[in-house]
C-alpha cells in the first residue's frame, strides 16, 4: 500500500506503514500545477499521444484514490465523479500471477531517458540519450536546449548547468517570481507567492484575498487558567490573573 500526502512544503511517501518524509527549500509552499493530466505508473515526458515514457512501473495497480475520490482504471468505467481515464499506453489488463525479479537495472540508475543495460547481476551500463553523458547520464552538455528560463528569461550556460537572465522585475532560478509579486500586493506583512494565475497571499493574524481583514484571535478565546483576551489590529493580548503569566497565561508565577 502506497500513500502520499503534501502539506505546505512537507511531503510524506508511506509503503505498507514505513514512511519517508521530506521538506522543499525555501518558504513558498504552493504547488503550481501545469496541467490537467495525472500519470500514474511512470514517467512521461511530454504529454501528447506517443509520449515519452521512463521509468515503467512493473506490477499490479489495485485501487488508486486521488484526494479521497477513487480513480477509475478500467476501460468499462472510463469516468467517475471526479476523474476521467484518457487512454491507456503500454498496459496489461491482466496480472500475472508471479512478477519478474528487479536485477541491477531495477533501481533505475539510468537519469534523464537514459537506457539501462545489465552487464551482469552487480553491473550495469547506461546508454544515454543525445545531450545527456556520464556514468548515470548526468551530465547535461546542452543545458539550454529546453528553454528552461520562463517570461522571456534568456538562457546563459554555465559549463553542465544553465543560469537565467530575467527582465526587470523579474527574478528566480528561472525568472518565475515577480510576475504577479512584484510590487507585492499583499498588505500588512502578508508573504506573497506565485500563482499559476494570480498572486497568492500568506496572511499572518489577517485574512482576505490580500490580508487586507484583520482576524479576531478573541473568537477562540486563547487564553487560559482565566485569562481574558484582548483583540487589537493584527493581534490579541491576554490579559491574565495574578497567579499565572505568558502569552497565553500558561505559565505559572512562582511565589515565595
Amino acid at each position: 500500500f502506497i500513500n502520499v500526502t503534501r502539506k505546505g512544503t512537507i511531503s510524506v511517501l508511506s509503503l505498507d506503514g514505513k514512511e519517508s518524509s521530506s521538506a522543499a527549500p525555501g518558504d513558498n509552499d504552493v504547488l503550481n500545477v501545469e496541467s490537467d493530466y495525472l500519470f500514474m505508473g511512470a514517467k512521461v515526458t511530454h504529454d501528447s499521444f506517443s509520449p515519452d515514457i521512463e521509468y515503467g512501473f512493473v506490477g499490479c495497480i489495485d485501487e488508486v484514490t486521488f484526494n479521497g475520490a477513487k480513480l477509475p482504471l478500467m476501460l468499462t468505467s472510463m469516468t467517475g465523479d471526479k476523474a476521467s481515464l484518457k487512454r491507456f499506453v503500454n498496459v496489461e489488463l491482466t496480472c500475472p500471477e508471479s512478477l519478474p525479479v528487479p536485477g541491477v537495472c531495477g533501481s533505475h540508475p539510468c537519469l534523464n531517458g537514459g537506457t539501462c543495460l545489465e552487464i551482469n547481476r552487480s553491473e550495469y551500463e547506461c546508454s544515454c540519450s543525445h545531450r545527456y553523458s556520464g556514468k548515470q547520464c548526468e551530465v547535461d552538455e546542452a543545458p539550454c536546449s529546453s528553454s528552461p528560463c520562463l517570461n522571456d528569461g534568456v538562457c546563459v550556460v554555465l559549463g553542465h548547468s544553465y543560469s537565467c537572465k530575467c527582465p526587470m522585475k523579474l527574478s528566480g532560478k528561472r525568472c518565475e517570481y515577480g510576475v504577479f509579486c512584484n510590487p507585492n500586493p499583499c498588505q500588512n506583512g502578508g508573504r506573497c507567492e506565485e500563482g499559476s494565475t494570480s498572486a497568492i497571499c500568506k496572511c499572518h493574524h489577517f485574512t482576505g484575498p490580500k490580508c487586507d481583514r484583520d482576524i479576531n484571535e478573541c473568537i477562540q478565546n486563547p487564553c487560559q487558567n482565566g485569562g481574558s483576551c484582548l483583540n487589537f489590529y493584527g493581534g490579541f493580548r491576554c490579559l491574565c490573573p495574578s497567579n499565572v503569566t505568558g502569552d497565553y497565561c500558561t505559565e505559572i508565577v512562582a511565589t515565595s
